[in-house]
């Protein structure tokens, strides 16, 4: 059986999109992060878990969080089914508002603009 590999090539995918997603307010428009936040909602419908997670931690867990598993690795616990609607709701919810904030009521340009 094979084990799991931390900060293997999908753990640097998986941060990379993780950090994209948090700058995502000032470098795409908001109307392309609105799309990207519902195909992140298919992928869970469809799914039922992120997939880079799914191939990450291959494990029998229905939904085994990326955060989750990192923060316990480095002695910090929480529970997961609160982890995850912070991280299903409150996140994708902050981005958005950032997003339309910054850029319909501040009028900021984003680097990657629809026009």
């Amino acid at each position: 059986m094979q084990t799991h590999k931390d900060f293997g090539l999908i753990f640097w995918l998986h941060l990379a999109l993780i950090i994209a997603v948090c700058i995502s307010p000032f470098v795409l428009d908001w109307k392309i992060i609105i799309f990207f936040t519902g195909l992140y909602y298919l992928q869970l419908m469809i799914f039922g878990s992120c997939i880079l997670s799914m191939i990450e931690f291959k494990s029998g867990e229905k939904r085994k969080s990326f955060f989750h598993h990192y923060l316990a690795r480095f002695g910090f616990e929480f529970d997961q089914r609160k982890l995850l609607l912070i991280l299903d709701y409150v996140v994708p919810t902050v981005v958005i508002v950032t997003a339309l904030v910054l850029q319909l009521k501040l009028h900021y340009n984003p680097l990657l603009a629809l026009r």
